[in-house]
């Protein structure tokens, strides 16, 4: 099942090539300090984001117009390279009513965005700019928290994805393994959305999509959004918008300077620690017509383990991200979006730690592409068709380093990672909405119907070698063997219908009613989901706004649900205290589904946003979730005999209060500090934990306990301010209490009651980042220093739980202290 894998040579060569020619060919002198100013069209009340908008910048006083853009498929717009002063903005689009913002005073290098919410005629004409830096505007029910995709760069983050900004925002933490938890969840219980479509391999149910950092244009964080037009998760959603062409040419290569090893890498005493080259370059093919967005980036990481001896150390991780959008506005109030995007990527000793050195690791090879058309019409004054497909694949395989069987000891693993397997998931995604508004005595409505038809398939192959568990002494207390190769297929179409209203009952008062119907096709059950949201202006607009809902949310479930019969049955031998003397015949654990239906959260949350003056935002929020019908495999013994069973009575809980204060309107210039205190708790023997990508070797009772990702306490500072003479600063802190971890005994059984053996210690990093705008040779240029966990403390991700150990209790592997250059250069 061994599969070579390697990035494409070419791809790579024109990513370079790009890069250099950006720096070769003669390009106009840029003018200093110029400002941008970007934003979203949307109708008034805020949902409906409107494309083909035409957006221009006149002089204060004269009238004459200096930049004009229209806005994309998603409704954003952009205008860069203007010259510092007082500008009006108006926005226009037939059927609605003009939206001028008079007199813009845009500073030197400001970057200010403005939100143009136009009014549908005839209806009268209000002015609403809303400068929000991120919180929740007054006219949207959802609490949801914004980044900018440029915050890669602005921020001490390692521009490694769009993923890399998720953890920067409370609620949301990264497990120990790498992967997202949003609210207290599993990774497989959230969604991702691209644009308008799914980022979710329907496979497993883990994210999948993967992007160039310069493509992302934002990245919002939704855990309840009420519109029903959200579905097929239960605990949060990501929303990645992704970055269109502007009017104006424009490219950028970034982070061209390799960071070496300073111990050895891959073997060697020499090489590469890190090496990310990005380029992005966009404008228009046809003016105002027809504008492009490429994006390419090579990724090369080595994480060193420092609790293990050089050169055996090292996860390395390599991959290629190609993304490519084309928007086509053919008239006003018509648009269309199509993206491309490519991603292979391999992970070698992806699950590497003090207690599973390199050899025990396995090697994760993955590759996929997604083709997305998306359209957007306005039919009439009152209405706007929307229309989405996509094709996605989603190739993975994990491979062991040898052929040896698996071992289990008191102080870690040894032989050869236990499973392998190969998977291939096709999925294909079609979508219509219908946005209709509507005026009356009694308020405004925006309504929205729609559909979305998912179908996804997927094969697979799996083989998976024995498992042996020795005691402290050496001696083996039983060993697992098991079935196979076998062969894995599944299939199934979801369909889910839905409809909302977005109903402005008073200026202060917004109401948004839906439901949503899914229909499960892995499993054949048919969910309905209620759900409600409201918006109360408690003071006057933009200074006092209280909002919450509540609503039931609905899963998909994932296709290797459907597979879980054809998977290897283990058999189990247990050993007398010599090693080699069975204690008991041998027992098989045969698969069996029981009736299964839909995993699904009851959530409801209460938000208050307050502004004091003009740039002080403070917000309080409250969110619990109710999770049921999940997922579990649990060993049971019947009068039939020993199964391991899967069933629908996973249960978990969820909650949290949020209290944030941001000081600033813009991302560039603010201090955001978030004290978050939450508790979780769920059954933990979760399906994806055991027969996910990356699966457990032992599976033990089931038991409801705290999570693994519980956190009770977590502070979470975020600060981008300018400093002196073009230079800027970012700065995130975090304090956090550590992770639960459970205890073990020398037969890998659990001792008392799992995730309450301990926590790791507080964590408390820093990372900083200095960096400046200048310029080189005519051309602007960003450059600086990135440095993580600067404060050096002993934070360690590892301990040693098992209680035969002798060095049970022992810490390991703490973070490291590393710097890293950057270097962006922009060319028009």
């Amino acid at each position: 099942m061994s599969r070579s894998f390697h990035v494409p040579a070419a791809a790579l060569a024109a990513t370079l090539a790009v890069a250099a020619a950006l720096l070769c060919v003669p390009t106009p002198a840029l003018a200093a300090d110029t400002a941008v100013l970007y934003g979203t069209v949307t109708a008034r009340l805020g949902d409906v984001r409107l494309p083909g908008a035409e957006v221009s910048l006149s002089e204060a006083g004269t009238g004459r117009v200096v930049r004009t853009a229209f806005s994309d498929g998603n409704g954003q717009y952009r205008l860069d390279g203007l010259t510092p002063g007082s500008y009006d903005l108006i926005a226009r689009l037939p059927g609605f009513l003009d939206r001028k913002i008079p007199t813009l005073t845009l500073a030197p290098a400001e970057k200010r965005e403005v939100k143009l919410a136009l009014e549908l005629a005839p209806v009268s004409e209000t002015v609403s700019v809303k400068g929000d830096a991120g919180m929740a505007r007054p006219d949207e029910p959802e609490s949801k928290a914004s980044l900018s995709g440029r915050m890669l760069d602005a921020m001490p983050v390692e521009a490694n994805s769009y993923r890399a900004l998720l953890p920067m925002l409370p609620g949301v933490v990264r497990q120990a393994d790498g992967r997202i938890s949003m609210k207290g969840s599993r990774p497989t219980q959230g969604a991702l959305n691209v644009g308008a479509g799914s980022g979710v391999d329907p496979s497993t149910g883990n994210f999948g999509i993967e992007l160039p950092s310069d493509a992302v244009e934002t990245v919002d964080v939704v855990p309840n959004p009420y519109a029903a037009e959200d579905g097929r998760f239960s605990a949060g959603l990501v929303r990645v918008e992704t970055r269109a062409g502007t009017g104006t040419w424009r490219a950028t290569a970034n982070s061209f300077i390799p960071m070496p090893c300073l111990t050895m890498c891959d073997g060697y005493s020499w090489g590469v620690r890190n090496y990310n080259p990005r380029v992005w370059f966009g404008g228009p093919v046809v003016k105002d017509k027809v504008f492009l967005s490429q994006a390419l980036e090579y990724r090369l990481t080595h994480a060193r383990i420092p609790s293990l001896p050089d050169p055996d150390n090292l996860q390395r991780s390599d991959s290629f991200d190609a993304f490519t959008r084309v928007d086509i506005h053919p008239a006003a109030g018509h648009a269309l979006t199509a993206t491309v995007a490519f991603f292979p990527r391999q992970l070698r000793n992806a699950t590497i730690n003090t207690f599973t050195p390199q050899e025990v690791s396995p090697d994760l090879k993955s590759w996929g592409y997604n083709v997305a058309l998306s359209e957007s019409a306005t039919l009439s004054p009152r209405a706007v068709l929307a229309s989405f497909f996509s094709a996605s694949l989603y190739d993975a395989s994990v491979e062991s380093h040898n052929d040896r069987d698996m071992e289990l000891t008191v102080d870690g693993g040894r032989g050869g990672y236990f499973n392998l397997q190969q998977r291939r998931t096709h999925a294909y995604q079609w979508s219509e909405s219908l946005t209709l508004s509507r005026s009356s005595r009694v308020g405004e409505h925006l309504f929205k119907v729609g559909f979305d038809v998912l179908r996804s398939s997927y094969t697979g192959e799996s083989a998976t070698r024995p498992v042996v568990v020795r005691r402290a002494d050496g001696t083996v207390s039983w060993r697992q063997d098991f079935d196979g190769p076998t062969a894995q297929r599944a299939a199934g179409t979801d369909v889910a219908v839905y409809g909302q209203d977005r109903w402005r009952v008073t200026p202060r008062l917004l109401v948004e009613p839906g439901v949503r119907a899914d229909y499960d096709g892995v499993i054949g059950r048919t969910s309905v989901s209620p759900r409600l949201g409201l918006v109360v202006a408690v003071f006057p607009p933009d200074v006092g706004i209280l909002r919450g809902g509540a609503g039931l949310f609905v899963e998909r479930t994932p296709l290797n649900v459907a597979a879980f019969q054809s998977f290897e049955a283990a058999t189990i031998t247990r050993f007398e205290a010599d090693g080699t003397t069975r204690s008991a015949p041998p027992i098989t654990w045969t698969h069996r589904a029981l009736m299964l239906d839909t995993p699904r959260a009851f959530v409801w949350n209460l938000e208050y946003t307050h502004r004091i003056g003009s740039s002080v935002f403070v917000k309080i929020l409250h969110l619990e979730r109710t999770g049921s019908r999940e997922f579990i495999v649990d060993p049971v013994t019947t009068a039939a005999g020993h199964e391991l069973q899967l069933d629908s009575r996973g249960r978990s809980e969820f909650r949290e209060t949020e209290v944030t204060v941001r000081v600033g309107r813009t991302d560039d210039r603010q201090v955001t500090t978030s004290y978050v205190r939450s508790h979780g708790a769920a059954d933990l023997n979760a399906y994806d934990l055991y027969f996910g990508t990356i699966r457990q070797p032992v599976v033990q009772a089931n038991e409801f306990s705290v999570t693994p990702v519980e956190v009770p306490n977590r502070l979470l500072v975020r600060a981008t301010v300018p400093v002196v003479r073009g230079w800027s600063a970012g700065a995130l802190l975090e304090v956090r209490d550590g992770f639960p971890y459970s205890l073990i005994n020398e037969d890998q059984a659990f001792v008392g009651a799992r995730n309450t053996g301990g926590r790791l210690p507080a964590l408390c990093t820093l990372d900083v980042s200095l960096l400046r705008l200048g310029r080189i040779l005519g051309r602007e240029v960003r450059y600086g220093l990135k440095v993580f966990h600067v404060l050096g403390t002993f934070e360690p991700r590892d301990v040693q739980n098992n209680v035969d150990s002798a060095a049970f209790g022992s810490l390991y592997n703490g973070l490291l202290t590393r710097a890293m250059l950057t270097l962006q250069l922009t060319a028009k």
